[in-house]
């Protein structure tokens, strides 16, 4: 019967840990970037401590679910209090990556290619934490649209891809636009490719 015991528990801290971790290494690839502003202003170095965030927190996310089982399983005081302090830090983390995603202005942004050329693998913003795929931009077409937020500059101030075996690369300079949706025009004139960025 004990044995019986002792392996209920085993068991249940294993599966704990494993749904943990993976629920953890959710929530660290979501709020990373948010996470690592902390230790760093460098965009370069936050990519890089990414590679530690992630695990850390899907770590965890093992402790809190497996202490969560076997708090549930062992009634044990020590067990519920470990689960209760990494429930608190996870919420942490994700009130830290929710704050970090929040749009609070909101703004669809367009490609629209005016020339000659096919657009590849196009992307809008100049920070690539937080910048968005356009994809491919045919001659004469615009893109969907994506979701920026106008109080980042960085979401949508700069355009980049490839424009036949060249580049389409533009960065608008202004610090603030007013709401309204955008479209980035792009059109070729003396063999070189101007931009626009106007309001629809």
């Amino acid at each position: 019967m004990m044995n019986d015991k002792k392996i209920v528990t085993v068991t249940t801290g294993c599966l704990g840990m494993v749904f943990g971790a993976a629920l953890g290494a959710v929530l660290g690839v979501y709020s990373s970037y948010a996470l690592a502003e902390f230790f760093s202003a460098n965009h370069e170095k936050q990519a890089y401590l990414t590679i530690v965030i992630i695990p850390a927190v899907g770590l965890l996310g093992a402790i809190a679910v497996s202490s969560t089982a076997l708090g549930v399983a062992t009634r044990k005081k020590g067990a519920v209090m470990l689960a209760g302090l990494g429930w608190g830090l996870l919420a942490l983390v994700l009130a830290n990556g929710l704050m970090f995603h929040h749009i609070a202005r909101p703004s669809e942004v367009r490609v629209q290619n005016q020339t000659k050329l096919m657009f590849q693998n196009v992307f809008v913003g100049g920070d690539f934490r937080q910048s968005h795929r356009i994809g491919n931009v045919a001659p004469g077409e615009t893109s969907e649209s994506v979701i920026v937020d106008l109080d980042r500059p960085p979401t949508y101030n700069q355009i980049e891809g490839r424009a036949g075996i060249g580049y389409v690369r533009y960065r608008d300079e202004r610090k603030s636009l007013t709401d309204g949706n955008y479209t980035y025009v792009v059109r070729e004139e003396a063999d070189k490719l101007t931009y626009e960025l106007r309001r629809d």
